[in-house]
């Protein structure tokens, strides 16, 4: 997307989009302008009520609504300082057409604000400007995060909870809605002004449809020879402690009943140091020769890291 802005006189300018399309501003008498045009500030505006009625209009004519009217009224307000950036933005819309159904016109507005109107969600994020490095698995984030070569990280909770105690990285917030046990001073992404922000991580171990046994018999031979060993079932240990809390939380919230697949010993010790009730989920022993199941493993939270000490604050 490209725009050019000319300067006529005084505060006046004329905006020229990559479309084609052009439009006036101006200031206000006080600042040298002649008051015949748009203040830049109110574009902003009106570009977040014309980017969420496009929405509103489309998703209902999609949901095969007779829409004849859509009026968004917008009222916000700006803090009295220098920038003097908007604190609010408050869109009320009116729909008007025949036979509409109150809910799916209410739908519409809520996806227009939680998905779809770029120009709202942009100004409800945090203005921080972020890369994107894409890793082909956690081991390679975790070892560029420890050596300081990435900033930010959002990974899974036991992946990270030994170098956050070791305070080789630093928790900023975690993602689930609410703070996790092992983290009580760590805040939730909702906390720090995203409400409503829930973001699990589930885990699985599946075998394509019509797996034959003998194959499937050696994936559980496999796993099970590795739980053997007592480090490595002591760290599995700790780290389904977090997973099970997590996965106890969703149970008791009315969700889904979460599904535990591993060897049934190790899920009740687990079940036991977490003082959680295993009846809460659906368990699958991995000790027995089925076939490799396809449920899913309890949900984890995510936690949100940083190298640099000051980031974020």
């Amino acid at each position: 997307m490209k725009a050019t802005v000319k300067w006529v006189d005084g505060a006046m300018f004329v905006g020229e989009s990559g479309s084609g399309h052009a439009v006036v501003m101006d200031g206000s008498e006080e600042v040298g302008g002649r008051n015949m045009g748009f203040r830049p500030m109110e574009m902003l505006v009106l570009g977040v009520g014309g980017c969420s009625s496009i929405d509103v209009v489309s998703i209902l004519k999609k949901g095969r609504q007779q829409v004849t009217r859509c009026e968004a009224r917008i009222e916000a307000t700006r803090v009295d300082a220098v920038p003097a950036i908007f604190e609010t933005i408050h869109l009320h819309f009116v729909v008007g057409g025949k036979d509409l159904d109150p809910a799916r016109v209410k739908r519409a507005v809520e996806l227009s604000a939680e998905k779809y109107c770029s120009a709202s969600i942009m100004l409800q994020k945090a203005g921080v400007r972020m890369t994107h490095v894409p890793f082909r698995g956690t081991g390679q984030a975790v070892n560029e995060i420890l050596a300081g070569r990435i900033d930010l990280a959002i990974d899974t909770l036991p992946t990270y909870l030994p170098h956050i105690r070791a305070g080789r990285v630093r928790a900023l917030a975690v993602t689930l809605p609410q703070r996790v046990e092992w983290l009580p001073d760590v805040p939730t992404v909702a906390e720090l002004g995203f409400p409503g922000f829930d973001a699990n991580v589930w885990y699985m171990l599946m075998g394509p449809p019509g797996l034959p046994t003998p194959i499937a018999e050696r994936w559980v031979a496999a796993v099970n020879k590795a739980f053997a060993d007592p480090t490595l079932r002591q760290r599995v240990r700790d780290a389904l402690r977090v997973a099970l809390d997590a996965a106890r939380r969703i149970a008791h919230s009315g969700m889904a009943r979460p599904v535990l697949i591993g060897p049934a010993s190790l899920i009740a010790a687990a079940a036991d140091a977490a003082q959680v009730d295993v009846r809460d989920f659906e368990l699958i022993d991995s000790g027995s020769a089925a076939p490799l199941a396809t449920g899913r493993s309890p949900s984890t939270a995510q936690v949100i890291t940083s190298s640099s000490p000051g980031l974020l604050q």
